[in-house]
């Protein structure tokens, strides 16, 4: 819209658009399923494919595209929205002890990782990384298998606590903590 208003090309839309994916997006709070569900579809069609044409097709062409299609797909084949339809949402009931356990975890979450990050005498490698992305992955996954009220959240919750005790105990067992008047330190 900036370039358009510069440039004198703007104009305004006869109809609201509607914005948003045309495909269905999964039910659920797991950020693992939101953010990859897409690539699970395309192995799925990559195996249900006939053919090394069109399984390449399956990563080279658009979500659209099925055999005997257009490299985008069909026009016709997009659903068309109405602007006052009700609009797709996921909304379970979430009670508020889950809301508040998952805030309180956050904060002692990032409190850990700033105090980590911060520390001068811990010297990372690229494998304490890659437990660290590993852990905040593993913690996303657990509170979305809580907030979607599935069994295995119980059981995922209660190991990535176990783990993080354990983790804090190897990394910080040398470090005494300390509330201080103006800051959380941590002190060698």
């Amino acid at each position: 819209m900036l370039w358009d208003r510069l440039f004198g090309t703007y104009q305004s839309y006869e109809e609201r658009p509607v914005l948003g994916l045309v495909s269905a997006t999964p039910k659920t709070y797991d950020s693992l399923t939101l953010q990859f569900g897409y690539y699970w579809e395309m192995v799925v069609k990559f195996c249900n494919y006939k053919g090394v044409s069109n399984k390449w097709s399956v990563i080279w062409k658009g979500p659209g595209w099925a055999p005997g299609k257009p490299r985008l797909g069909l026009l016709e084949n997009v659903p068309i929205l109405e602007p006052n339809a009700a609009k797709y949402g996921y909304d379970p009931h979430i009670p508020h002890w889950k809301k508040f356990y998952t805030l309180i975890h956050i904060s002692i979450l990032m409190l850990a990782f700033m105090q980590l990050a911060d520390h001068s005498t811990i010297k990372y490698t690229s494998y304490t990384v890659i437990i660290g992305i590993v852990y905040i992955i593993l913690f996303l996954t657990s509170i979305g298998a809580l907030f979607d009220n599935r069994k295995l959240g119980q059981y995922l919750e209660a190991f990535r606590c176990f783990l993080y005790f354990g983790v804090e105990y190897y990394f910080m067992g040398s470090f005494d903590w300390y509330i201080s008047e103006d800051q959380f330190t941590l002190m060698s």
